[in-house]
Parts: structure tokens; C-alpha cells; sequence
């Protein structure tokens, strides 16, 4: 059946249904039931991560997401695979409690779920308290994507929910994380297992036609070296730190323009702006926004810049730059320095200087010859049929309180 999307009313969360694809309700049954909760499906690395795992979940598993709003850009994309059920618990803002986890306890009771797999600090834990309440009695998962988050910029409740996180993550029966710097932090856990992202190499790969095609929309010349940092404008994306390091290049190394793909803050942006001129640079610095073609933006790039030093996991930038053949400069945050390996550079002091010395030293590669060297890295480490065969692999190994029971009774007998 399907069916087209409907909108939550105020009492009840209704998911937007698919067809399974298999056009059996016979073979969707004999399969194990994963629910994902997410709080939103916006443009972001987490979320284009999950979408990723469940498409490749969703031949092995009954598979449906919930989300506590509904919208967004990978939203959108998870709504054309008909093998995953997605769902919105419409969460009325906020503050809303009580009601929303009612219809959370709800949903969950509907799917009777073997594993609950949460995905980032709130919704992990809501996936936690929620499991007492559920008749099937499922596995908790949690999906750990951030290292060092003690140093986060955001607001009180997020700071509070990453501590609560650490206090509760012993209760859940797994935790896998995106980067070995993250399952260090949580050792503490019952079970922390390390399982990296995986790049989709059918979306990003060379491409010289994208390439000429952004550069012109940018009015980048075709000898020009293109030097961009594809992060929301946010504090711990530093990009104080990307424009200062862009002045002292222009300065000592030569001529190039930079970019800065992504949004945030209104204000941060302006202030931003106000930083570039006060250096001299504004006309050098591209402000692309928010980008959806992201094969063309990378493409573009001569080299590709990550200067957070805080709250990153596996920086999904690189990887993905990486899989179009873009060598990257990173500072060595998160799994930042795994990620790039021998053929990226890494940035052992956070300093504009030595950023931009960085930079020198990447653009003095020869891009023909390490191309194909930083594609076959990604396939051969960071594939998605890598991810989804590792996370396949933990998931079996879980068991819900009804399966436990049922295979006690099958002893038995």
C-alpha cells in the first residue's frame, strides 16, 4: 500500500507509509523490527549518516524512523524509499513533554520493535526511559556521534543532555560510535563499538563537469586555487580561524579564493563579514550558503578545510571530499586525522599560520596522481555497504525482551 503523507493531529502522531517493496506482509513479518528516533531530518552529517544506514538496514530488517518533527531536506530524500516507515511524533515546539513522549510510547507499542536505535544525545536517552513502557521490551541502541562534547558551545540543555548521556549510557545495551575518540569517551558504557561512517560513492565521485560549472556560478577562475570549509556557521567550526589563516596565505603563499558553504547565525555570518573585511579579504571569500549539490561543491575545491578543534566524531567533510578525489587540510580534532590518513594533512597546531602552511603543502600535490589514491581510500574504509555490513554484524547480537523469552520457550519445550 501506498499511501501518501499525512499530518499528525494534535493527539496522535500518523506515519507517512510505504510499501515494503517486497509486496509480502508474510516476508516483512519473519523480519526483525529496528526503530530509529531522531529529532529532525534536516541538512547535516548525522542525518545524511542515517539515511544512509537504513536504506542499507531496510533489506535486512523492518525498518521505521521516528522523528520529533517532521520536514526537512533528508526527510525528503528518506520519503522516496519505500522500504522504510517514517514517521512524525509532530513535537508541538520545544517544551512539549508529556504529550510528546506519549505518543512516542505509543508509536513504539504499534511497531512492538526488537531493537530501539536512538540517534544523538536527546533522543538516545528518550529511547532509554522509553523502553520500560514498551511491551516488546526492546534492545536500546544509541548512535554516539560527537567526541570531546564537554567542550560544546551550545546552549544549557544541550550541555545538560550530553551530561545526562554519560551518566545513563551503562543502562543501554549498546552504544556505537562513529569515531574512536567518541567510544573513548564513553567508556564507561556496558558495550561501545566503533563502526565508521560510510561515503556513498554513487553521489560523490570526480566530476569535471560540476567542477567548471560551480567554479563559474562562484566566478572562480579555472587557475585559480579554490580553498573551501563546508561547515554551518557555528563557534566550534572556527571560521575566524579559516578566514584568518586565508589572509596570511594571500600574504605569504600566493594568489587563491576561498569559500565558506553552509549557514547558521545570521549574526555570526555578519560578524564574519565584518572579520573579512577588517582583513582585507572580502573579495577573495565566497559565501555559498546552504548547498544540496554537493558532488559539484567538493569538485570545485582545490583543497578541502576542517578547522573545528572541538565536538567532532568522524568528520564527514573529509571522507566525502576524499570520495572526489579533493585532498584535504584538517586540524586534528575527532577522527579528523584517521579519516585523511598519509594523503591529507594534518594540522597539529591550531594556529592561522599553520593553517595556511597547510594549505601550501596540499596544493603543491599533484591532483592527477593522488585522486584516485583518496577515492579508493574511501571505498576501501568509509563505503556504505561497509557501514551497514558492521552495523548488521552488532544488531544481530542484540536481543529483545520478547525474543529472550521466546527463545527460553522454545528451551523448554
Amino acid at each position: 500500500m501506498n499511501v501518501n503523507a499525512h499530518r499528525a493531529t494534535a493527539a496522535q502522531a500518523i506515519p507517512l507509509e510505504h510499501d515494503s517493496g517486497d509486496g509480502s506482509l508474510a516476508a516483512r513479518a519473519q523480519k526483525r523490527r529496528v526503530c530509529f528516533l531522531v529529532r529532525r531530518l534536516g541538512l547535516g552529517g548525522a542525518e545524511r549518516q542515517l539515511l544512509e544506514l537504513v536504506r542499507g538496514l531496510a533489506e535486512r530488517y523492518e525498518v521505521s524512523v521516528l522523528t520529533f518533527y517532521a520536514g526537512g531536506e533528508i526527510w525528503e530524500e528518506l520519503r522516496e524509499c519505500k522500504a522504510v516507515e517514517l514517521v512524525a511524533l509532530n513535537k508541538r515546539g520545544r517544551w512539549e513533554s508529556i504529550g510528546f513522549v506519549r505518543r512516542l510510547i505509543r508509536a513504539l507499542n504499534e511497531r512492538s520493535p526488537d531493537i530501539v536505535h536512538g540517534y544523538l544525545p536527546v533522543a538516545n536517552i528518550l529511547a532509554l526511559v522509553s523502553r520500560r513502557f514498551v511491551s516488546s521490551a526492546p534492545a536500546i541502541v544509541w548512535g554516539i556521534r560527537t567526541s570531546n562534547s564537554r567542550h560544546e558551545t551550545g546552549d544549557w540543555l544541550a550541555r545538560l543532555s550530553f551530561l545526562a548521556e554519560r551518566v545513563l549510557c551503562r543502562y543501554a545495551d549498546l552504544l556505537i560510535a562513529n569515531s574512536r575518540a567518541a567510544s573513548i569517551d564513553f567508556g564507561s558504557a556496558k558495550r561501545v563499538v566503533y563502526v565508521p561512517n560510510g561515503i556513498d560513492s554513487s553521489r560523490l565521485y570526480p566530476d569535471a563537469a560540476a567542477r567548471a560549472e560551480i567554479r563559474s556560478e562562484w566566478s572562480v577562475p579555472g587557475s585559480t586555487p579554490l580553498i573551501g570549509l563546508v561547515a554551518r556557521i557555528d563557534p566550534k567550526k572556527r571560521h575566524e580561524l579559516f578566514l584568518e589563516a586565508a589572509a596570511i596565505y594571500l600574504e605569504q603563499f600566493g594568489n587563491a579564493q576561498f569559500v565558506c558553504v553552509g549557514r547558521g547565525a545570521p549574526s555570526l555570518e555578519v560578524s564574519l563579514k565584518a572579520l573579512a573585511e577588517r582583513l582585507g579579504i572580502a573579495n577573495a571569500v565566497v559565501w555559498a550558503g546552504a548547498r544540496s549539490d554537493m558532488r559539484g561543491v567538493y569538485n570545485a575545491f582545490d583543497a578541502c578545510t576542517l578547522c573545528s578543534n572541538a565536538a567532532e566524531g568522524f568528520p564527514n567533510v573529509l571522507a566525502e571530499a576524499m570520495a572526489c578525489g579533493v585532498p584535504c587540510v584538517t586540524t586534528d580534532c575527532g577522527d579528523a586525522a584517521l579519516i585523511v590518513g598519509d594523503q591529507g594533512v594534518v594540522i597539529r597546531e591550531h594556529t592561522p599560520l599553520g593553517l595556511a602552511r597547510g594549505w601550501h603543502e596540499a596544493l603543491g600535490q599533484e591532483r592527477s596522481v593522488l585522486s584516485p589514491v583518496l577515492q579508493q581510500r574511501i571505498a576501501t574504509d568509509f563505503s556504505t555497504a561497509t557501514l551497514t555490513q558492521r552495523t548488521i554484524e552488532q544488531l544481530e547480537g542484540l536481543r529483545s525482551g520478547r525474543e529472550a523469552k521466546e527463545v527460553m520457550t522454545e528451551r523448554v519445550r
